[in-house]
């Protein structure tokens, strides 16, 4: 499972399994995304990308979980009084 948890809205998220695309439009937070690999012994490549923007402070931490096994891959953050841009991506393999 891929996970987006923080404060406020992100703009998009991508997410590749295996060479596959998806993206979404605006989300709020927090995120889930269930993926699915074949348990044949492979190695399956993800990644996980976010585009973010707004103002404050603000905190996101990207992470997946899989066979039960969490890993916090990333936390990204926007602050200040203007209008802040944010994009973050991780990315990983899991064996199948």
């Amino acid at each position: 499972m891929l996970n987006a948890d923080g404060s406020g809205a992100l703009k998009q998220i991508v997410y590749t399994v295996d060479g596959t695309t998806k993206q979404t439009g605006s989300v709020k937070l927090p995120w889930r995304q269930s993926i699915t690999v074949p348990a044949d012994g492979k190695a399956h490549q993800w990644t996980l990308e976010i585009s973010y923007s707004g103002s404050g402070a603000n905190s996101i931490e990207l992470y997946s979980v899989f066979d039960g096994k969490e890993s916090v891959h990333t936390g990204a953050a926007g602050s200040g009084s203007g209008n802040t841009e944010l994009s973050s991506s991780v990315g990983g393999t899991v064996q199948g």
